[in-house]
């Protein structure tokens, strides 16, 4: 009986000094946790200088409505496929000068669809650059168009 009570003690008292411990580190674990959040935050440039989180972001001319009714007037649906809908979306890079390059389908559909969407962006008038502390710099953007029938 002795030797049952003195395991259950002992055990107990090694579950509370490990409880003990790791409370005592909290604080330590959570500066690693912060550290380790800080050093894995997302990049406001890639290795090619084209930013992600620039001060301002590109702009169409005349704003999101003129871009939306830009598309709905360029976008033509495929012949033959009524049937198909969905999403296309498509990452591009906004150029300093607004231009368009570097045209990557993100979200495909069809290849005619995912033709067109691009097409599209690319015949689009220059966009107003985004900028970063005041000065004009390249910018990822992304643009989805929904298909319906």
């Amino acid at each position: 009986m002795k030797a049952i009570l003195f395991s259950v003690l002992f055990l107990a008292n090694s579950l509370f000094m490990s409880v003990w411990s790791v409370n005592d580190q909290s604080s330590t674990t959570n500066q690693v946790l912060e550290d380790s959040v800080k050093a894995k935050s997302f990049p406001i440039v890639d290795e090619n200088g084209i930013y992600f989180k620039p001060d301002q972001l590109p702009q169409f001319p005349g704003g999101d409505k003129a871009m939306l009714e830009y598309l709905a007037a360029n976008i033509r649906r495929p012949a033959g496929l009524d049937s198909i809908q969905g999403t296309v979306t498509v990452l591009f890079v906004v150029s300093e000068t607004g231009k368009r390059s570097n045209f990557e389908v993100k979200r495909g559909l069809h290849p005619l669809f995912d033709e067109e969407v691009i097409r599209a962006i690319k015949e689009m008038p220059d966009w107003i650059p985004g900028q970063y502390e005041g000065k004009a710099v390249p910018v990822h953007c992304m643009i989805p168009v929904r298909f319906k029938r």
